[in-house]
């Protein structure tokens, strides 16, 4: 059964002194709360992102980059400021796996429920192109226009995992459509995609990527949805983009393998034999400070800065200078313990 509110007793408002001593009645909290909890289920976000906050999203972990850090400001400032100061522009969030992006696109949404009051929908670009092609079957009573039409009209929609489906000229009719029609009605549109606007050459960068990581990176968002759809995009939204190694595996394999070595003590006997467990493939983390890149035999190790750049429209820049280190050269084998220990001084540095 659930609980009458102590302040207006279930009636949903509640009596306010106005400034000339008069009384008036307004919206107690409970029902501004039960409202926005009807219209976040309404919004059809994941179960899994369903009380996710901005609140919620770490920056703190080790090999965390510093553009994970400049999005979470953005997508907090985008929420207080929406929609005067963010005058109806959209954000999109652009980075490799594992980064976070779907967990800040889903806060932004959650938070412009609550505390804006918006009406909004989180869709995965994936499903809602099954959706559609479904519709076209006979047997279907669902039609394309039925499904269409809430994602035409969200006051503030989510795709998320632009990109992931294969191309097609269908799929880049389709998706044109859809932002051409939120485009010419002035309606905020949130974007996560995997894929850049351009391939990934920094090497060290690439040094932190996984292998599939590194394989998305040589592709373009405009290779996934076409140039024409790309540049609404940008046209329509801020581009946020967010660099780093896969959080999702570099911070929580830690916390798996102790709690699968706890279970696995509690259900062997102990007796049993246990045979030894597989070694590890090493795993590679950024240097806290700097970072080696490796370099041919003979020559010394470069010393990588990154520089953090915030362009003029909103977009974040990553640029990246090597200078030569005063260091002797060390073998490909000790790059890791010296990135990973070795702060160099300023005075050591040429």
């Amino acid at each position: 059964m659930e609980a009458v509110c102590e302040i207006c007793g279930g009636a949903g408002l509640r009596l306010v002194e106005r400034p000339d001593g008069s009384r008036a009645a307004t919206e107690c909290r409970c029902r501004i709360e039960r409202r926005a909890q009807r219209r976040i289920e309404a919004a059809h976000l994941p179960d899994r992102y369903m009380d996710c906050t901005l609140e919620d999203y770490d920056t703190q972990f080790p090999s965390a980059d510093r553009s994970l850090a400049m999005a979470l400001n953005i997508a907090k400032n985008f929420v207080d400021g929406y929609p005067v100061a963010t005058d109806r522009t959209g954000l999109m969030f652009v980075g490799t796996p594992g980064l976070g992006k779907t967990h800040l696109a889903a806060s932004v949404l959650r938070g412009l429920i609550v505390e804006r009051g918006v009406r909004g929908l989180f869709v995965d670009y994936r499903d809602l192109l099954k959706q559609v092609q479904n519709s076209y079957d006979p047997r279907v009573s669902a039609t394309e226009l039925s499904i269409l039409k809430p994602v035409f009209e969200a006051e503030v929609l989510v795709i998320d995992d632009l990109g992931a489906s294969k191309p097609s000229e269908w799929v880049f009719d389709t998706v044109a459509h859809i932002l051409n029609t939120r485009y010419k009605d002035r309606l905020t549109t949130i974007v996560t995609t995997n894929y850049t606007n351009a391939p990934e050459t920094n090497r060290d960068v690439l040094a932190q990527m996984t292998d599939a990581q590194r394989v998305m990176s040589d592709r373009t968002l405009g290779d996934r949805v076409g140039n024409r759809v790309l540049s609404r995009l940008q046209e329509m939204c801020v581009v946020v983009e967010m660099r780093g190694v896969d959080f999702r595996r570099t911070v929580k394999r830690a916390d798996f393998g102790r709690a699968s070595r706890g279970v696995a003590s509690m259900v062997a006997p102990a007796h049993a034999v246990q045979p030894a467990a597989p070694a590890r493939p090493a795993q590679r983390f950024p240097a806290p400070v700097a970072a080696v890149v490796p370099q041919p035999a003979n020559a010394e190790p470069a010393v990588v800065e990154d520089e953090f750049i915030l362009k003029a429209d909103g977009s974040l820049d990553i640029r990246r200078a090597a200078t030569e280190s005063s260091h002797a050269p060390v073998g490909r084998a000790r790059l890791g313990r010296f990135a990973a220990r070795h702060q160099p001084r300023d005075d050591e540095r040429q």
